[in-house]
């Protein structure tokens, strides 16, 4: 339940009591409240599926939370550049925009903590997950699922309508190009950023076009941690400063 309570407000316990709220959403005007009205430490749950029209930010200190399998779609979901945010249960599904780049979850210049814990990403057009870090940043992606279809005429991200010069440049990947996805996962950092992949699974990579599926770059060694994710095939993972790709396997 949201809280009401005015600054001015108190009772026995001061005027703080409903400090971790949690606000329910389950339409995107009921979402961009919830955010509007959080405070830092509280909690949105979504309680009903929404397709975003326009990419939402999330720039507060919050944990969003599916309740029920809700689903994320349409276009991006884009985490504030200095937020603490823990994302959980969410399906992202089929990110859609009008030139074919469709993400479902996207930061750009982040600086703060991200948290991705038992999400599926699902039919991603463009990509299910874009980050670029700065060497502050923490991302953690825990016991998350990543499953890109075969072909599809619903998936892909080609368009339809390309110009003579695009098919011509396209024509010797333009198999792929129908089947399902551009990549699935692109995360650039800087040395100091700190990422964790845990209990990950990725379904479908071979159907992406992009020649790295999952791409990893400008983090350190010392920085990486990857344990118990697997894979339906290594071939096009490139994880910079991890050439064996250790941590993932396939199933």
């Amino acid at each position: 339940r949201g809280a009401t309570q005015a600054p001015e407000e108190s009772d026995s316990n001061g005027n703080d009591y409903d400090r971790k709220a949690t606000y329910p959403a389950a339409s995107v005007s009921e979402f961009t409240s919830a955010l509007e009205k959080a405070k830092s430490g509280d909690t949105i749950e979504l309680t009903g599926s929404i397709s975003l029209n326009e990419p939402i930010t999330v720039n507060k200190n919050v944990t969003i939370k599916s309740v029920g399998g809700a689903v994320l779609s349409g276009k991006a979901l884009e985490i504030g550049s200095n937020n603490n945010v823990t994302l959980q249960g969410i399906i992202f599904k089929s990110p859609r925009t009008a030139e074919n780049k469709g993400i479902s979850l996207k930061a750009t210049g982040y600086n703060g903590k991200l948290i991705i814990d038992k999400c599926t990403f699902e039919e991603p057009q463009w990509s299910s997950i874009d980050i670029t870090a700065k060497a502050s940043a923490s991302i953690t992606i825990k016991n998350c699922t990543f499953n890109v279809p075969e072909a599809s005429a619903s998936a892909g991200h080609k368009s339809e309508c390309e110009s003579a010069t695009a098919k011509a440049q396209n024509s010797a990947a333009s198999s792929k190009l129908a089947r399902g996805a551009h990549s699935v996962l692109c995360i650039t950092g800087a040395d100091g950023t700190s990422l964790v992949m845990t209990g990950n699974t990725f379904n479908g990579l071979a159907n992406c076009d992009a020649s790295n599926a999952v791409e990893i770059s400008g983090i350190s060694g010392a920085e990486q941690e990857f344990q118990k994710n697997t894979v339906d095939q290594k071939k096009n993972i490139s994880i910079q400063n991890n050439s064996s790709r250790k941590g993932f396997a396939v199933k």
